[in-house]
């Protein structure tokens, strides 16, 4: 079961293949551009490779709000994030202003304290409203 290992706030920039180098332009492009919270997580293997959880601040009519990757190595570039894959790079903005203190915490009530909530038992604390 993952653990969450961090979380923060920022903008889902692009998802490339790794094959091809091009972005993808299935249901990774509806996420483009989007304001979201990012949770990293760690897993009970033994490794520095992390899974990726992206919700949306939006809701995106006819689809779910979020997104997870496979296992994967986080690259941190200030103010970039990428999450690279076995078939892909994950790019995000984090950081900025991209959501108020208020959506933060809203979007946090939303994902982890939700009755239909995908963790069970994670330790996260919601964001702090001066963020």
């Amino acid at each position: 079961m993952p653990r969450v290992a961090s979380l923060t706030y920022g903008t889902f920039l692009d998802a490339k293949c790794l094959r091809t180098g091009e972005s993808y332009t299935d249901w990774r492009a509806d996420f483009v551009g989007r304001p979201g919270m990012i949770v990293i997580c760690e897993t009970d293997q033994e490794t520095e490779d992390r899974i990726l959880f992206f919700y949306s601040a939006d809701q995106m009519k006819g689809m779910q709000p979020f997104f997870r990757t496979s296992l994967g190595r986080i690259i941190d570039d200030p103010p970039l994030m990428t999450i690279h894959t076995g078939n892909s790079d994950y790019i995000f903005e984090v950081g900025g202003s991209v959501l108020s203190g208020r959506d933060k915490q809203e979007l946090f009530r939303n994902v982890f304290l939700s009755p239909s909530a995908w963790l069970y038992g994670m330790d996260a604390a919601p964001p702090d409203e001066k963020e």
